[in-house]
């Protein structure tokens, strides 16, 4: 299979670019690409994506009634930032908590969700959170791709 791709339409944006490959597959949304003799050769620079991290505990296990737990929680920020380069987190773009629903929501900027899961294990949110790794797409973009 080859990776040349021929280019059928440019968006406004250069980072998104939408072509077809050799193979029959449409693919959309790349960041970075050569141009070169009428070819576009795929060269990802940046793969970094949108990610919600949610993270939920019991109210046993809550920073504010267990003193293990707020152990744990006073350096999970400084253990993400920290630890960020290693696991391909380009951004940690808001860190969020309902402290009567004992849920956190952290969004991400990162290369994959198994990235993501690595940071949480060392960074200690898994701890005592259950976490789930949600891939999250701009609604400009979502409506880009519906019209």
């Amino acid at each position: 299979m080859s990776n040349k791709c021929q280019k059928f339409r440019t968006d406004v944006e250069i980072h998104s670019i939408s072509f077809a490959c050799e193979s029959g597959l449409y693919v959309q949304n790349l960041n970075i690409f050569n141009i070169y003799t009428g070819y576009i050769i795929k060269t990802l620079m940046s793969s970094y994506r949108l990610f919600g991290i949610f993270a939920i505990h019991s109210p046993e296990s809550c920073p504010l009634n267990n003193s293990e737990s707020k152990d744990v929680f006073k350096e999970i920020y400084n253990k993400m930032q920290s630890n960020s380069d290693k696991y391909g987190i380009s951004e940690i773009a808001g860190f969020y908590m309902s402290v009567l629903e004992h849920e956190w929501i952290i969004l991400v900027k990162a290369n994959s969700a198994h990235d993501i899961e690595q940071l949480c294990i060392e960074s200690g949110i898994s701890t005592f959170n259950t976490v789930k790794i949600v891939p999250l797409t701009n609604y400009q973009d979502v409506l880009a791709r519906i019209q």
